[in-house]
């Protein structure tokens, strides 16, 4: 297996999950792989691909607002950010924008029970069954969501002061 992080400045791989080791100093926030192709996201709708995790290009995003997650999923690339931004890929190098059903900084991605799921700084969730049709499912309290993780029975949405949301 090949693992792959990002710290916001540079992209690290391991093969056990233990020793990493720098691979290059690509900015970004958020890094997926599908389709053979690792595609990272970034500072200022940077988007950069990669086959071999070692050669990096960078792709036309057209956007300027900081790209924060990427997820890979039902032959789809689903990337998001600042102020709702929803970008939508095919191929990782063509990219369209979709419409948001908020303005909030959207933080962090996942795909679960046939749905991508959003979250954002403001507690708003958003899903979309195709990843172009977007809809606010949930705004809480407020607080700042930094992360959601799934599994085949369980979405796990974290935040500040200690919000822990299980679905």
């Amino acid at each position: 297996s090949l693992y792959i992080a990002t710290n916001g400045s540079a992209i690290y791989t391991s093969i056990d999950g233990n020793k990493w080791g720098y691979k290059t100093d690509v900015s970004s926030y958020g890094i997926t792989y599908g389709k053979d192709r690792f595609v990272a996201v970034g500072y200022k709708g940077s988007i950069y691909t990669s086959k071999d995790e070692l050669n990096w290009e960078q792709q036309e995003s057209n956007t300027t607002k900081t790209l924060n997650d990427i997820i890979y999923s039902n032959n789809l690339y689903v990337a998001i950010g600042d102020s709702g931004e929803i970008l939508t890929s095919t191929n990782g190098i063509l990219w369209e924008h979709q419409s948001s059903p908020t303005s909030s900084y959207l933080t962090a991605i996942t795909y679960a029970f046939n749905k991508y799921i959003a979250v954002s700084n403001d507690g708003t969730i958003i899903t979309s069954d195709d990843g172009k049709n977007w809809e606010i499912v949930k705004a809480s309290s407020n607080e700042y969501l930094y992360d959601i993780a799934a599994n085949k029975d369980k979405v796990v949405v974290v935040g500040e002061n200690g919000v822990i949301y299980v679905s």
